[in-house]
């Protein structure tokens, strides 16, 4: 029996934890812009996999920026 929030509960054998392995695959890239190149586009994303899961975590984003030259 655990408490959560003042209120009890019973773990059944489904609710254990069980041990998977999986996979986590990330991408990271600067890419400048061809017309000019102190532009540059830059994109993310991480991609989880566990075999025993219908729904995995998918994540992107991309964004846009400039280099400012210093000296």
């Amino acid at each position: 029996m655990i408490q959560i929030g003042g209120l009890s509960y019973v773990l059944n054998d489904a609710g254990s934890a069980k041990s998977v392995f999986g996979a986590l695959v990330t991408s990271d890239a600067n890419l400048p812009l061809p017309s000019d190149t102190s532009r540059y586009v830059h994109a993310y994303s991480e991609v989880y996999e566990y075999p025993t899961r219908a729904l995995d975590l998918m994540y992107g984003e991309a964004s846009i920026g400039k280099r400012f030259e210093k000296g």
